[in-house]
């Protein structure tokens, strides 16, 4: 979590310059409208293919996928592999987790038909409701990215294209 929380996303250099000369070449962006190579107002600088602007961190990131709340970080080129690593974990502790409540809950079912105030066992039972959604959350999160990364897409480049599968 402190990897993906303190990792630069990786920055466009402010001397980055697009080669003007081979401007009519596949390997350069233009902007859709205009035609135009891609140039940022708010930092002052050419953006290379595949780089956006964040509005909350305030620069340009490369290969940017998006600006997650929970690691208050951009996702970006220099530290994808550190923010999948992180949601591949978080997915293998819920689901070990899930394992344990469930096991927890079997092992300390009433021998006998008692009533007991047996209130571990009550809030066992809620901290395996909320893992539930929290487990599902997460798998979708991490198979979404693993989609991308197949795909070779980032999640901004298929909302622009508002195409999913």
């Amino acid at each position: 979590y402190y990897a993906a929380v303190s990792r630069d996303p990786g920055r466009v250099p402010p001397a980055f310059l697009p080669d003007v000369e081979g401007a009519e070449t596949p390997v350069h962006e233009v902007k859709r409208k205009g035609g135009d190579l891609r140039y940022c107002q708010k930092c002052g600088h050419y953006k290379p293919p595949r780089a956006h602007h964040c509005r909350v961190c305030k620069r340009c990131v490369l290969k940017m996928d998006h600006h997650c709340i929970w690691i208050n970080n951009c996702v970006g080129h220099e530290n994808y592999k550190i923010f999948l690593v992180f949601v591949l974990y978080a997915v293998i502790a819920s689901f070990y987790s899930m394992i344990l409540i469930v096991g927890s809950v079997i092992h300390s079912a009433p021998k006998d038909e008692q009533l007991s105030s047996d209130s571990s066992r009550t809030l066992i039972i809620i901290c395996g409701i909320i893992l539930c959604p929290l487990t599902l959350a997460l798998s979708v999160l991490l198979g979404w990215h693993i989609h991308l990364i197949l795909q070779n897409k980032t999640t901004i480049e298929v909302c622009d294209n508002k195409f999913l599968f």
